[in-house]
């Protein structure tokens, strides 16, 4: 009963943590200039 009643609440939090958490990760990864092409600048 209780995992039918939260599926929804899991599917809507993975559904917008995972990209979140991917598009933070993918601005952290530009800013810190890893992926920059003039990081020396």
């Amino acid at each position: 009963m209780t995992a039918a009643y939260l599926q929804p609440y899991m599917v809507l939090c993975v559904g917008w943590l995972l990209p979140t958490i991917s598009m933070v990760a993918l601005f952290l990864w530009i800013e810190t200039g890893e992926a920059a092409p003039n990081a020396d600048d």
